[in-house]
């Protein structure tokens, strides 16, 4: 529910950003909702978590509800975002009316395009950006101008939490990489193969070029050996573990600077 208190200046060109920006594909948006990460008791403890997920705060996309839960750097910033508000001493209930905000214009391609977008504000523009909660759990995104616009017409005068988005960004756990790294080749590609299902992949600086070494693990013999057929140089090697067969393909790229 908007009140006249809570009112965000928003210009034609500005929302129409917004709307482009929910509707596009784009790398950047795939490297931001695409889970990759285990939650680590530093981010969040078990218990925690947990108990965020019963109460709906975070998605249970576990097969069955099953197995390791994993986070897209979207989730990590989300779970930051939480952390937050509850250091502030927000309810849980306030806190699950903020998701509903948070996830506003919610697709297939993102589960918060408007996140998204701000955070792409921040390291394209290199402007500041906030998220602002009030006391109930409503929760708009602005940029700084939108933000003194606002106030100065009057429209936001209610007090609200704010959460700086580009100190999140840098707080958060694959978003600082990612900010940091994006336009970099060689990051861009060992991505690309962590998200092909390589385990790990190691880059190194050689005089004017990039060389990624991958690792890819296999329990099936004949699946490691297609996929070595499907590469020039590569090297496979068997790993006993506990008695059985474990098969391990390592690849190398070269990439030019």
């Amino acid at each position: 529910m908007y009140t006249k208190s809570r009112q965000l200046f928003c210009s034609d060109s500005h929302f129409l950003a917004i709307i482009e920006h929910k509707d596009s594909a784009s790398k950047f948006k795939t490297h931001l909702n695409t889970p990759r990460h285990r939650p680590s008791s530093k981010q969040i403890p078990a218990r925690v978590l947990s108990h965020w997920v019963k109460n709906g705060l975070i998605d249970d996309e576990r097969p069955e509800g099953r197995g390791w839960h994993l986070f897209s750097n979207s989730d990590l910033l989300w779970i930051k975002i939480m952390s937050k508000l509850r250091a502030f001493g927000m309810s849980l209930e306030a806190i699950k009316t903020a998701k509903d905000h948070v996830e506003r214009l919610r697709n297939d391609i993102s589960k918060r395009p408007l996140l998204d977008f701000y955070i792409a504000y921040v390291m394209n523009e290199k402007k500041p950006a906030k998220l602002i909660v009030f006391d109930d759990g409503q929760a708009e995104f602005a940029t700084a101008f939108q933000l003194e616009i606002s106030q100065e017409a009057g429209m936001l005068t209610d007090d609200f939490i704010t959460i700086d988005l580009a100190r999140l960004s840098k707080q958060t756990k694959g978003v600082s990489w990612l900010q940091d790294n994006l336009s970099n080749p060689a990051v861009g590609a060992a991505q690309a193969k962590l998200d092909e299902g390589a385990n790990s992949v190691t880059v190194e600086v050689k005089e004017n070029k990039y060389t990624l070494t991958s690792k890819k693990k296999f329990d099936d013999r004949s699946a490691a050996l297609a996929e070595k057929n499907l590469v020039k140089f590569g090297e496979l090697r068997e790993i006993l573990n506990n008695g059985k067969s474990k098969f391990e393909l390592t690849t190398s790229t070269h990439i030019k600077k």
